[in-house]
């Protein structure tokens, strides 16, 4: 997985990391081996990776309980706020929406 991310092997394993996959084992796995919630990460780093003012998602955190939605919300919003872009993420009756002069 980590030859999939990033240019270099540093820059693969800061997005793995900001993203919650910093373990050494999962860096060595393919994505058809991650569990749902590792490949729900993995498409997260790789939305990081691609460099866009913008993202947005429809059904956001959809297979996801109410409460890890929030958090996973909360931690993609952090990390818009480093890399400024502006967000928005759509989930069931939830409207997320961010901008980049939110955090200056």
């Amino acid at each position: 997985m980590i030859e999939t991310v990033g240019e270099t092997v540093e820059e693969a394993m800061e997005l793995l990391s900001r993203v919650g996959l910093n373990d050494a084992f999962l860096f060595l796995r393919t994505y058809d081996q991650l569990s749902d919630g590792q490949k729900y990460h993995y498409r997260i780093a790789k939305l990081v990776e691609g460099d866009k003012q913008w993202w947005l998602m429809d059904e956001f955190a959809a297979t996801l309980d109410r409460d890890t939605a929030k958090i996973v919300a909360y931690n993609l919003q952090k990390l818009a706020h480093l890399i400024k872009v502006y967000g928005f993420l759509l989930q069931s009756k939830v409207y997320l929406f961010w901008r980049a002069s939110d955090f200056q």
